[in-house]
């Protein structure tokens, strides 16, 4: 199991680091024009969608595996695939996009604008968005924390999802 799980995780972090680093050029332009989410999130399952092939690569070594093992398996593939996504995040934030909380703040202040709040309102909301951003600019661990956890919801999801088909397949 342990040389699946690495090999797995290995190659979904791989994966999610290589579109990080690739599509790094275009980040800017996406966060200004709200793709960025659409971005990193297909990514993401893309990425993690080598759960599902970890889990059927331990199913084929044994007839029989629970459904919490495979479960197991799927969480800790997507916990090794975070680990990479926080240390390729940290090196792009570090050497090429130091200026993301600014970028961040001004998208915050274009969608505010958009969904019609009033300038009170968002001035009360960039307050908050700044002493956030200054937070993460100041604190490496929280960047690495916040980086690393925003993987983990997508991964206990396809983990579970992933779990069931094997399990049902197994009826």
């Amino acid at each position: 199991m342990r040389f699946i799980v690495i090999k797995y995780g290995l190659i979904a972090g791989g994966i999610l680091a290589f579109v990080m680093i690739v599509t790094l050029p275009f980040t800017r332009e996406w966060m200004q024009q709200g793709y960025l989410e659409m971005v990193t999130i297909s990514t993401f399952v893309v990425g993690l969608s080598t759960i599902f092939f970890g889990m059927r690569a331990y199913h084929q070594t044994l007839a029989k595996v629970s459904f919490g093992k495979s479960l197991l398996i799927g969480i800790l593939i997507t916990l090794i695939a975070g680990m990479i996504n926080a240390l390729a995040w940290e090196v792009c934030y570090q050497t090429a996009f130091q200026d993301f909380p600014e970028q961040f703040v001004e998208r915050n202040i274009h969608r505010l604008k958009e969904a019609g709040k009033t300038d009170a309102e968002i001035e009360v909301e960039i307050v908050a968005v700044k002493e956030m951003m200054n937070a993460y600019n100041g604190n490496i661990l929280l960047r690495l924390f916040l980086s690393f956890t925003e993987i983990i919801p997508l991964g206990i999801v396809i983990s579970l999802a992933s779990a069931m088909v094997f399990r049902l397949r197994q009826k």
